[in-house]
């Protein structure tokens, strides 16, 4: 009896080292990692400011698109929820006061729960835009208004009912003054593109993915003039997001998994002679490349970067990687947007 009493206590004991060196190395990591963060990513953090926390994260939600509406004064975010069942969600943020950001769930026609990517959303007048990376039918970009969104109230329900496929995989979205900008995201056998957007550029680098640009037209219902677009941009491979400053400098987004993001910085490619045309339903359309002739800069963010968005000199920078699907951003700074200065 005596020799089982002391093995119990020694087993306590033991039990009790490894509950304190496990809650020690849990401190560590709080303690340590950010700090880490900060400066492995020191030319990112040097000059940014927080801007909010990114809602939805503790519900499963997992952001992906992003974009700002100057005259409402809010930002949106739209995502997936991680558990693959619940409805997508788009979430409205005032600048004013982030902490009061609600959101509404997507529904199909008939009304069951919307599960798509919705990997970008962007807006022009009254028209918004959600880009869909999914297969066959469900590679889209859905059209809504901006009065379906701001009408409804936290926790409803917005039907998805008007879309269109453009010639890209609609990974992420974006509009600059009359156009909207539709790109796609490439990875070999899990995300594969139309082998004729494949075009060797500069070095001998093989891009294989295009963003499609489409001139606006506010009397059409899908906001789009429709058919064909009237110029392509070749990109690298793993673009989340992209935008351009007023000069028409060209800034992509790139991430893909554990890997270093990049905010990769070109100059204005179409004010230089086209590179090439694509055929598309029997329209030559122009064809420009982001390649080393005219990339500016490389620099390099924390991980798993989506869309980002500019407003007033600054580049807005949104992460999913503190989702609940992924879970580790919670110890390197990816719980909140993040801007940093915009160097023209």
């Amino acid at each position: 009896m005596k020799n089982t009493c002391c093995l119990s206590k020694r087993i306590g004991k033991i039990a009790l080292i490894v509950l304190c060196a496990i809650l020690a190395l849990v401190l560590v990591v709080l303690l340590v990692a950010p700090l880490v963060t900060t400066i492995i990513f020191h030319d990112f953090f040097k000059d940014a400011e927080k801007e909010f926390r990114i809602p939805g994260l503790a519900d499963g939600f997992v952001p992906q698109g992003f974009t700002y509406l100057p005259d409402q004064q809010v930002y949106l975010q739209c995502g997936y929820m991680s558990d693959g069942e619940s409805a997508s969600r788009i979430y409205t943020i005032p600048k004013s006061d982030p902490q009061k950001a609600y959101y509404v769930e997507l529904v199909t026609a008939d009304g069951a729960p919307y599960t798509g990517h919705t990997g970008g959303i962007t807006v022009s007048g009254n028209f918004l835009w959600m880009a869909n990376d999914g297969e066959g039918e469900d590679n889209c970009v859905w059209v809504l208004t901006i009065y379906d969104l701001f009408r409804k109230e936290a926790g409803e329900t917005i039907p998805l009912k008007l879309s269109f496929r453009p010639e890209t995989r609609a990974a992420y979205c974006f509009v600059e003054k009359n156009h909207l900008w539709v790109g796609e995201f490439y990875r070999p056998v899990d995300y594969p593109t139309k082998e004729s957007h494949t075009f060797s550029v500069a070095g001998g680098v093989e891009q294989h993915a295009l963003i499609a640009c489409y001139p606006l037209d506010t009397e059409n219902e899908l906001g789009i003039v429709p058919g064909a677009p009237t110029a392509l941009i070749s990109v690298p491979n793993h673009v989340q997001g992209f935008t351009r400053d007023e000069y028409g400098h060209f800034i992509l987004s790139t991430s893909y998994g554990l890997s270093k993001s990049h905010f990769l910085f070109y100059d204005n490619v179409m004010s230089t002679e086209i590179d090439g045309y694509l055929n598309v339903d029997g329209t030559d359309v122009p064809v420009w490349f982001l390649d080393e002739q005219v990339f500016k800069r490389d620099l390099e963010c924390p991980p798993m970067s989506e869309e980002i968005v500019i407003y007033r000199d600054r580049i807005y920078y949104l992460t999913e990687s503190a989702s609940k699907k992924y879970i580790f951003g919670n110890f390197i700074r990816g719980r909140h947007v993040y801007s940093i200065p915009l160097e023209h």
